[in-house]
């Protein structure tokens, strides 16, 4: 019986930490961009392989959105590293926010968000978020005059991934940032608002 219980002990504790395991934000980026391999070119959901991406899943299916620009999404966290450096809120990892998005078949963007930090800035750029990362890009747009909010919006491509289009955003108040990720692929890019105004 006592080794019955070890074992249940092992398999909870595991089942738990492959739900909160470390993942650096260039991966998890990676992992989320299609490969240009795949012939649908869409996201796979994971809702028959939970642990695909190492994402906490709200819910074990995909939900249906009354906004038709969101369509079917399913929501998580994640305990994301940059370059290294995870951040902690009330001595616990920073749970970061994950929302994939598109049709029912599969995801075509995806939104990755902090919550407020000191230890994120302001006018964050991609190469402070992926240094020394394998990747090419281009700036499209540059609204960074505002320090307390704006964006960048980058055309990126990792090897053997699919063309991303990439709006990193920042929203500051006092010392405290949060920044967000809105990746979009070729068919959903004309989602991103890129009005710096907003």
């Amino acid at each position: 019986m006592k080794f019955l219980h070890v074992v249940a002990f092992l398999l909870i504790s595991g089942s738990g930490f492959a739900q909160t395991k470390k993942v650096e934000l260039y991966d998890l980026v990676k992992m989320l961009v299609q490969d240009t391999s795949e012939y649908s070119m869409i996201g796979d959901w994971a809702v028959n392989s939970a642990s695909k991406y190492p994402v906490k899943w709200e819910t074990k299916g995909i939900n249906m959105s009354e906004d038709l620009n969101i369509n079917f999404y399913r929501n998580g966290t994640a305990n994301i590293a940059i370059n290294g450096k995870t951040f902690t809120t009330q001595n616990k990892p920073m749970a970061w926010k994950i929302m994939l998005r598109g049709p029912r078949m599969g995801f075509t963007n995806f939104t990755i968000t902090s919550t407020s930090h000191a230890g994120l800035k302001s006018k964050t750029t991609i190469d402070s978020l992926f240094a020394n990362k394998k990747l090419d890009y281009k700036i499209l747009k540059d609204c960074s005059k505002n320090p307390a909010a704006g964006f960048y919006y980058y055309q990126v491509k990792m090897p053997k991934k699919v063309t991303a289009w990439i709006k990193l955003s920042w929203v500051c108040a006092g010392d405290n940032c949060t920044i967000k990720l809105d990746c979009y692929d070729e068919g959903s890019k004309n989602l991103a608002n890129l009005n710096c105004g907003r």
